[in-house]
């Protein structure tokens, strides 16, 4: 079996800024060209692609957001304290949600989204995965 080459990414940097006061724990790229970035600053943040300008600070928890995945206009976050945010792009509102410990066990360390039937896919630090509608 012939291993994959290690792609590196070469060229010229088109951009760069700073995000966040603390360090950075999640990027992730929506459709229309908006970056979301959260930080151990316990901010969430949007930014023009094309830029770098901050489009907006998104509310959130009053925790570091170590998880982040995008569908349509709505960014889904997690923490190590196993909430559950949801966060619009385009009105700017918030809800969240904890999870219980009876339906979750451990702590969320990864996240994703399925879109075809719009559930999230928990991983957790004990090793188990968990899949919520």
């Amino acid at each position: 079996m012939t291993p994959h080459p290690l792609i590196l990414i070469t060229g010229t940097i088109l951009s760069s800024w700073k995000g966040h006061e603390g360090e950075i724990l999640q990027l992730v790229a929506a459709d229309d060209g908006t970056l979301v970035s959260s930080s151990l600053d316990q901010t969430i943040s949007a930014w023009h692609s094309s830029d770098g300008s901050l489009k907006c600070n998104i509310q959130g928890p009053t925790e570091p957001v170590h998880c982040l995945s995008v569908y349509k206009d709505q960014v889904i976050s997690s923490t190590t304290a196993n909430r559950l945010g949801s966060h619009s792009l385009s009105d700017f509102s918030f809800s969240c949600t904890k999870l219980r410990s009876d339906s979750f066990k451990g702590i969320v360390t990864t996240m994703a989204l399925v879109p075809l039937n719009k559930l999230v896919l928990l991983g957790a630090d004990n090793g188990s995965i968990t899949l919520f509608c």
